[in-house]
């Protein structure tokens, strides 16, 4: 009889144990644009990727100082533009993305080494458990971009970036 008492009671305690200690997690895309061409490759929304961070914390009703953890899950690059010279990403040998705050060390968020032929979005390998509220917290985070372009491409090819970010909330 105890046996069939405590397993519904222990489902139970495992199931609500997170939401009754005030944890909650919000996840949301980020999403900034930019381009490469014979200039280089820039993402004028990266450098002050923490303004953009904030507006995307409040959308989702969420303090800043009430975050227990803060990591990205996914990084994705898409060629937005079309019926130009370049038809492909092909032409980045390698580009990650690095987190950058007052005081801290950089930190690569994701990675990719190269890109194939035909290949007009791709999903980057993202560092497993780089926690980001450390960045968020020292004020001034930014994200750096950095690519080997080989060659760069002859015309402006546009680029959009999304990061998809988990965000452990404390509601207590």
């Amino acid at each position: 009889m105890m046996k069939k008492l405590l397993r519904p009671l222990l489902i139970c305690l495992l199931t609500l144990g997170p939401v009754a200690c005030g944890l909650d997690v919000v996840e949301f895309d980020l999403v900034g644009t930019g381009g490469v061409g014979a200039a280089g490759l820039y993402f004028p929304g990266m450098a002050n990727f923490s303004a953009g961070l904030g507006r995307a914390l409040s959308d989702k009703d969420v303090d800043p100082g009430d975050i227990d953890s803060m990591k990205v899950l996914e990084v994705s690059l898409r060629m937005t533009s079309q019926g130009g010279l370049t038809q492909d990403l092909s032409f980045i040998e390698d580009m990650e993305f690095s987190a950058e705050a007052d005081g801290l060390p950089t930190a690569r968020i994701a990675f990719q080494a190269s890109i194939a032929e035909g290949v007009r979005e791709v999903q980057f390998q993202v560092e497993d458990n780089l926690e980001l509220k450390p960045y968020l917290e020292a004020g001034n985070m930014a994200i750096k971009v950095q690519a080997t372009l080989n060659p760069p491409p002859p015309d402006l090819v546009e680029l959009e970036v999304t990061l998809k970010i988990r965000v452990d909330v404390d509601l207590t």
